[in-house]
Order: structure tokens, then sequence, then C-alpha cells
């Protein structure tokens, strides 16, 4: 983990240094999540939890399940049933084989949940709630730790970004993002209208930065 990531997570958000490091690094997906799984099962071993809980799609994530699922421990996964095209990509497969090893899937919207019903996962699921490109005229900044973003989210006219993560973040900021994505794992915020889809980055998307920016 980069020195800017642990200033984020626990020097900023005021976060306890974590108990274990399993200083897996980086890698290819491959190396990651066997990695992980190699050094969290060790942990699990010494520590017997009851549960293990599960954040999102990345590597770590189907790596953390996978451990609980083979060594017979509840897995909880938070935003079970997000589904995004295309299918193969790395993100998606790790939620579909979390949330099919999960004991308890926490799903962030109705969709979610309908989702994950039509891949014959009904037992154990909750519906739960809350938890750049180069562009002309656009500064570039450094990189910024989470509380500023923050602040500048609820302070811009509108988003445009490529994270899933800030699409959500930007909701809760009552800010519309256009997404910079042929596809997003939160389609419920696209359906409604509130964002907008916009890849390639065309004409199209010339028209929607300048409605959203006449707009505030």
């Amino acid at each position: 983990m980069s020195d800017l990531f642990i200033d984020v997570f626990f020097k900023v958000l005021k976060i306890r240094e974590p108990d274990y490091n399993l200083g897996v690094g980086s890698g290819s997906h491959g190396e990651m999540t066997g990695r992980t799984m190699i050094a969290f099962e060790q942990v699990v071993m010494k520590e017997k939890p009851d549960v293990i809980l599960v954040y999102g799609d990345t590597d770590t994530t189907v790596a953390g399940a996978l451990v609980g699922a083979k060594l017979k421990i509840p897995v909880a996964h938070v935003e079970a049933g997000i589904r995004q095209e295309p299918h193969n990509m790395p993100e998606e497969i790790n939620r579909k084989v979390t949330d099919h090893v999960s004991d308890l899937l926490f799903a962030p919207s109705q969709l979610a949940v309908e989702n994950l019903a039509r891949e014959g996962v009904t037992k154990g699921v909750y519906y739960e709630f809350g938890f750049g490109h180069g562009l002309q005229g656009v500064d570039v900044i450094q990189p910024l730790d989470y509380l500023k973003l923050m602040r500048l989210v609820m302070h811009s006219a509108f988003v445009i970004t490529d994270s899933g993560g800030l699409q959500k973040e930007a909701y809760f900021c009552a800010k519309r993002a256009l997404v910079v994505m042929p596809d997003t794992g939160w389609r419920e915020l696209v359906e409604v209208g509130w964002n907008v889809l916009v890849y390639p980055v065309n004409d199209t998307f010339n028209v929607l930065w300048e409605s959203l920016s006449q707009r505030t």
C-alpha cells in the first residue's frame, strides 16, 4: 500500500492501523488473489472469526470470500448483486464468485436483489442502503485524500468519472455525474436519469457538459 493510501485511510480518517498487514503488494489478478488467499488464510486460522466481511469487487474481496468458504466460515458480502457489462471484466468475475460463495449478501438496491434472484441466489439476501479524461479547460491537480476530494465534489457543478465509487459518492452529495464508461454497476442512477453514460467521449458528451454547466 502506498504512503498516499496509508495517509488517507489511517491518518486523514483517523482510523487505527490494522492488526495485520498481509503485505501482498501489486501484481497480476492471479498473483494478487493467490497471495492474498495464502496470507489471509493464516490470519483466519489463527483468529478463528465468526464471520468474514468483504466489500466490493476487488481481487482481495474474492480472495477473502474463497478463504471463508473453504474454511466453512460464514462470508458476508457488502455491495452484493451489482452487475455490469462486459460480464468477463475482472471486477464482474469477482462479484459473481463472491456472491455465490457468500452466506449473507447485503445488496445496495432493489435491482441488485433482482440480479441475485436471476442467478438463483435468494437466501441470506438483505437490501441495505447507505452504506479523468483530458478535457479542454480542465485543470489537472495532484491526487487528493478522501476528505479533500469530497469537499471538491460538494462544491462542484457536476462530476465526470469512470470510478464506480465516485459515482455513488457524487449521488450522496446531490451531484450528477457524466460516467465515462460503456456500462456501470450503479445502473439505477442511470435509469432514473440522474447520471448519464457517455462512452466514447464524443459530441454527446460535449452537449451534456454544456447542459449541466448551464444548470448550475
